[in-house]
């Protein structure tokens, strides 16, 4: 979850961390009008990254256990989703369904 709900227009950085305790994850940023629990998904559950509704922003993958990451976004003002969009074939979840998601707003 980011430390703020809602940044200024502009440059922002998102400082990633996956504290854990044994998934990798991923961070994707969505700009969309729908709200976080409300975006298309496919049969699995995770978010259809090209439906109807949504832009991917920008995103990284696969960031371990105890690993960090940064991604910065030249970012407009509007309405973003923050979102995990990993799907386990092994697990059989989808860390979007399992609640791994918040909305996220860039002012003026």
């Amino acid at each position: 979850m980011p430390d703020k709900a809602t940044v200024p227009a502009g440059s922002v950085t998102f400082n990633i961390s996956n504290t854990g305790p044994a998934d990798v994850h991923e961070f994707v940023v969505l700009r969309t009008d729908l709200a976080a629990g409300s975006l298309p998904t496919d049969s699995t559950g995770a978010v259809s990254e090209e439906g109807e509704g949504v832009d991917v922003m920008g995103e990284v993958e696969d960031v371990a256990v105890g690993e960090s990451a940064d991604l910065t976004l030249d970012m407009a003002p509007g309405k973003y989703v923050l979102l995990c969009n990993v799907y386990s074939e092994t697990e059989n979840e989808a860390h979007y369904a399992m609640g791994m998601r918040t909305d996220f707003t860039v002012g003026e």
